[in-house]
């Protein structure tokens, strides 16, 4: 990491600091993962092989990929987002030259927006979280990845936001709001098997604006038969709301058991790595269909 600073070639540097979160992301899970009490060792005897060896308690050896995930366009929309915060500063020292006793200025930490222009962009929207996070999670892992033995896809998520804490891995949620009661589809639980044509449900943000934000129209990563997601399983690590613990969200792949990893020892690996987990028949979301910042 420190290497990485050194070579950066202007200050800020979008793409160092890229590089840098990277190898940050891979020792946060080293440590997450042996803080959970999980035997864990690096990988480094191959380009392709995953980034850790992991162990049940009896022994069975299961691996980790770790990547993570940038904000939407990545160097570019890095370079907006440190022009606007430019701007409020300008603003503000430009009101405080006029005279103004209490200057002020407001600007939006946007992820999920593409950079330059973005006229279908929808702050409060979930469909556009749900493709984001199927999107990437397809772009940044390869199927050699997962040859070693059976193996867990892990996306550290903390520059992206996305909502519904554990109830983000269930199909349909129950939450409160400024906009009263609704249902609320679960952008994990999507992105992992939602299916072409289903219900994309919103908070409204006032009496009377529609839940019905609109339908998905890609297959989420475990339900595309054309490219199957490769792994035993999805895990996701983003911080709490204190931002002073690691939570993480796991959705178990639909795959057919061996006689060298079985359904329970899936079950197992994730009730290890995880704080709440689901599948694709929603086995656990009679746990998890009620809003929590946890």
């Amino acid at each position: 990491m420190e290497a990485i600073l050194e070579g950066a070639q202007s200050s800020p540097d979008a793409t160092a600091y890229s590089q840098f979160f990277e190898i940050y992301a891979e020792a946060m899970v080293l440590d997450f993962l042996r803080g959970k009490g999980i035997p864990t060792r690096r990988i480094a005897d191959s380009v392709s092989a995953p980034d850790f060896g992991c162990e049940l308690p009896d022994g069975k050896e299961f691996f980790v990929e770790v990547k993570a995930l940038d904000i939407v366009g990545g160097k570019f929309r890095h370079n907006e987002i440190m022009t606007d915060g430019l701007d409020m500063h300008v603003e503000i020292e430009r009101q405080q030259r006029d005279g103004r006793r209490i200057a002020s200025a407001h600007g939006e930490i946007a992820p999920l927006r593409k950079p330059y222009i973005d006229s279908d962009y929808d702050a409060y929207g979930t469909k556009r979280v749900i493709d984001t996070l199927r999107d990437k999670c397809r772009q940044a892992f390869k199927p050699s990845q997962f040859e070693r033995g059976p193996t867990f896809a892990l996306v550290v998520a903390d520059r992206l936001i996305f909502h519904g804490w554990k109830s983000s891995i269930v199909p349909y949620y129950y939450e409160e709001g400024l906009g009263g009661q609704a249902s609320v589809s679960g952008p994990l639980w999507h992105a992992a098997y939602g299916t072409v044509g289903a219900p994309v449900l919103r908070m409204p943000e006032f009496e009377g604006k529609p839940g019905l934000e609109g339908h998905l129209d890609k297959p989420g990563l475990y339900a595309d038969d054309t490219q199957p997601f490769p792994g035993m399983g999805l895990v996701v690590l983003k911080k709490s709301s204190s931002g002073k613990r690691r939570l993480s969200y796991g959705l178990k792949a639909p795959r057919e058991e061996t006689l060298e990893w079985s359904s329970d020892d899936c079950n197992e690996a994730l009730i290890a790595m995880t704080d709440a987990w689901n599948d694709a028949d929603n086995t656990e979301g009679w746990k998890l269909t009620r809003y929590e910042t946890s």
